[in-house]
């Protein structure tokens, strides 16, 4: 849920060679110039600047031309917010409420998303409605939350209404609503929302509550990878409506780039007459399932995943869902159903998944402090199917190390064995709560072949902290607890095996 770079903040007590020293770096910023940006913010910045302060902090966050260090985001951001810039005090909100950086502290958090909704910060205010209807650092209160994110949405808010799409669309805390649900991921998608442009792409290519068109699915998933900037966001929507492309006669092409610029041209006329039926807006489309065809697709390969919320969202790999043709996940001893792509991360090989329905079976992540070397952990699986066991399979190792292949940070190495079909499953501490995502292993007969030497049993798991970003941005509340009560094995497992799910690829 971070904020996107805004195209501009006021700059107080600047003027002159100061004020086009900011405006140059803003642009330079914006442009993917870093190392210019970076020199121009860092006089200004030392100088007290509190928007140059506020982009450095920006830059350290993400890794903007120098090297990631949420240390070093919160120094600059807690400068900034000092004297008050609202941004600042916004993003030290979300520090705190993740702990990147910082002790993860709700209470500090809200204090922050506080002190930016003072002074009228939308998305502080929209932090806060999100705490509050999940009850975190602040009294549960769904309804005032609720109304909370319909003013922010009625003032226009693009987060708000998303967030109200997925609210009705998953059936969060209200019941479950498609209509309602089209309606906001228009209204945002109308302001050029990414996440609701994919979901109505999403939702019309699978038919969700309405009649499946593909068109209409092209046309979103097209105006999505135009408003993505660079990154998996644009990546992904880009295979989505190019997956779409491949069904589409050159007519029926032409009509979904015509739908595209109709939107663009933002004449809800000009699109209802490019759509099949010619009668109904997209925003007041009818609610029917189209009729599937009987499957006639194979089993190629299965993974592990697990869920982490109680809209029944799957946390997996992106590598073992990569150019399925349908997804199905079927939790252990329970019934398989088809799942859909909500979002993937291919840089972090993440993807997110979901099956119908709700649920209270769903990994908790640790909260807190982060993973230690030598700390023990469970993983739990389904590897090499049809020659081990059909049940969950369960290994116990330590955090070889806290990074992956040339120290980086999105990655921990394990000592878990792990084999093919593991990829995607829980990684969890000794208190039984989840810190990772296991993504690899190391190719031992390569690295034979290229050192002499054999490697034995060299794993590796996506971060906490990577996958927390992840889910973040997807929109998926986090759940965390202490891990301050270590477990038996047994015990995390019987917690555990009823969270953890096959994840197998259909082509």
């Amino acid at each position: 849920m971070r904020r996107p770079i805004l195209a501009a903040l006021l700059s107080f007590g600047l003027g002159g060679p100061a004020q086009a020293a900011l405006d140059d770096a803003v642009t330079a910023l914006e442009r993917y110039d870093y190392a210019f940006a970076y020199t121009e913010f860092l006089p200004l910045a030392e100088r007290g600047d509190a928007t140059a302060q506020y982009y450095l902090g920006h830059m350290y966050y993400y890794g903007l031309g120098v090297p990631a260090d949420y240390v070093r985001a919160y120094e600059w951001m807690r400068r900034s917010a000092e004297q008050r810039d609202p941004d600042a005090e916004t993003f030290l909100g979300d520090l705190f409420y993740a702990g990147e950086g910082v002790p993860q502290n709700y209470a500090r958090a809200a204090y922050w998303y506080r002190r930016a909704a003072e002074q009228g910060h939308p998305y502080a205010r929209y932090s806060l409605a999100f705490m509050q209807f999940y009850g975190e650092g602040l009294p549960e209160d769904p309804e005032e939350a609720m109304a909370v994110l319909h003013q922010l949405a009625e003032e226009g808010f693009p987060y708000a209404q998303r967030s109200l799409g997925y609210i009705h669309e998953y059936g969060e805390g209200v019941p479950r609503n498609l209509e309602r649900a089209l309606e906001w991921y228009r209204r945002a998608a109308e302001q050029g929302d990414v996440y609701a442009l994919g979901s109505l792409g999403r939702i019309y290519g699978e038919g969700i509550g309405v009649a499946r068109d593909l068109p209409q699915a092209y046309a979103w998933w097209n105006l999505a990878a135009a408003r993505a900037g660079p990154g998996p966001n644009r990546d992904f929507a880009v295979r989505q409506r190019d997956m779409i492309a491949g069904q589409l006669s050159a007519a029926r092409l032409a009509e979904a780039q015509a739908m595209a610029v109709a939107w663009f041209s933002g004449s809800d006329e000009a699109v209802a007459r490019h759509s099949p039926d010619g009668r109904r807006s997209l925003a007041r489309a009818a609610f029917r399932a189209a009729p599937r065809p009987p499957s006639e697709l194979e089993l190629e390969s299965s993974g592990t995943g697990f869920v982490v919320s109680r809209a029944n969202h799957v946390l997996t790999s992106h590598h073992v869902v990569e150019g399925c043709a349908e997804i199905r996940v079927t939790p252990a001893g329970g019934e398989s159903a088809r799942a859909e792509i909500v979002t993937v991360d291919p840089e972090s090989d993440l993807a997110l998944l979901r099956r119908p329905g709700n649920t209270t079976d769903h990994a908790r992540f640790r909260e807190g402090r982060g993973i230690r070397q030598g700390e023990g952990l469970v993983v739990l699986g389904f590897p090499l199917r049809g020659i081990l066991a059909s049940g969950v399979n369960v290994s116990t190792g330590v955090v070889s190390a806290v990074a992956g292949m040339g120290d980086d940070r999105r990655l921990i190495q394990i000592s878990n064995p792990v084999q093919a079909g593991n990829s995607g499953g829980p990684v969890l501490d000794m208190s039984g709560n989840a810190i990772g995502v296991v993504t690899s292993k190391l190719d031992a007969m390569e690295i034979e072949a290229a050192i002499g030497d054999l490697p034995q049993n060299v794993n590796f798991a996506t971060s906490r902290g990577a996958v927390f970003d992840f889910l973040e941005q997807s929109g998926v509340p986090i759940e965390t607890t202490s891990s301050d009560r270590p477990m038996e094995v047994t015990e995390i497992v019987e917690r555990a095996r009823r969270f953890t799910v096959i994840v197998e690829c259909w082509n």
